[in-house]
């Protein structure tokens, strides 16, 4: 939890927590009502550098040596001025309290590729096509139902190619669902996101902006990417979102953790089309349409709408 309390008011919160609100012995504290486990934070102060710890039942403050100001904070960690942030897929630096991009994605992550009319290219890289009508999940927490997280894009038919990127949602947990294209995949309008349906316009900036419900700040970075824009969730994956294309990458960690139409990030290219159902599909010829229909996400298809055929059929497009 973020706070921002004056750095004067650190050590009278020192002095009243371990009588009031710490349990001395155990390896837990409690914080008004609230179960704060041993070594996670209390209290972050991120501009003036400062962090209250529990520690075996007791609040300690964690400094930095070289600085007094100007941190960030990202997954209850704690970082310096001019520190890199390399626990995600993109590399960001800490710079006036705020995370900064930096550089390109990290070498280790795993790619996925949805582009045109679509085409795809796995996060094993293996290449196919399929122009379904309706909404699909691209990446999410294994075979659920009702993952706990994932990237879900609807498709529609548009002008004379089979179908397109229509609206995408990144679901960082059970409480925060991000809608992208909802009004607009054209800039400026793909800039305006929703949060749990509240409309977000990401800044013009130079900088990666926390979300925030509820007053809660979220472990989750957006930014704006030239013409797109770019989501750094707490789970591992980053999106990139543009007019006509989506790119996401996968953390080493994530290896056979998500499914999806992109597969899995696993360095297996043989079981790529994995169905909801666990069922494998040969990944040398067409991608069956039972692989992809069992990647179905509601709203599924609505009325009218087809849910398209798998093929090897690249015509003229060129990846982006």
């Amino acid at each position: 939890m973020k706070m921002w309390l004056p750095v004067v008011l650190v050590s009278l919160l020192l002095g009243g927590l371990p009588a009031t609100h710490a349990t001395a012995g155990t390896r837990s504290c409690n914080n008004n009502g609230i179960v704060v486990l041993h070594g996670m934070p209390l209290v972050t102060v991120d501009h003036k550098c400062v962090q209250i710890l529990c520690l075996n039942g007791l609040p300690m403050p964690k400094l930095f040596e070289n600085a007094n100001s100007g941190c960030c904070e990202f997954k209850n960690t704690l970082y310096a001025p001019g520190q890199v942030f390399l626990d995600g897929c993109v590399k960001m630096t800490c710079e006036k309290s705020k995370w900064k991009p930096v550089g390109n994605t990290e070498f280790r992550c795993k790619r996925c590729e949805v582009f045109n009319d679509p085409h795809f290219m796995s996060f094993d890289r293996h290449r196919f096509d399929y122009h379904g009508e309706c909404t699909y999940a691209l990446t999410q927490e294994q075979f659920s139902r009702t993952p706990n997280f994932g990237i879900f894009t609807e498709f529609k038919k548009c002008y004379a190619v089979p179908s397109c990127l229509h609206r995408t949602i990144f679901k960082d947990n059970p409480k925060l669902l991000i809608g992208i294209g909802y009004l607009g995949l054209n800039a400026p309008k793909i800039y305006d996101i929703l949060i749990n349906g509240e409309k977000f316009t990401i800044p013009g900036d130079n900088y990666a902006h926390r979300l925030i419900v509820k007053e809660e700040d979220q472990d989750v970075l957006v930014w704006r990417q030239g013409s797109c824009i770019r989501i750094l969730g707490s789970n591992g994956l980053t999106l990139q979102q543009c007019t006509n294309s989506i790119d996401i990458w996968a953390h080493p960690d994530l290896k056979n953790k998500v499914n999806g139409l992109c597969g899995s990030p696993d360095d297996n290219i043989d079981n790529d089309f994995t169905s909801r159902g666990k069922q494998v599909f040969d990944v040398e010829g067409f991608a069956p349409q039972e692989f992809a229909e069992s990647w179905l996400t509601p709203p599924g298809c609505p009325a009218g709408r087809k849910k398209g055929s798998a093929k090897k059929n690249f015509g003229n497009d060129k990846m982006k």
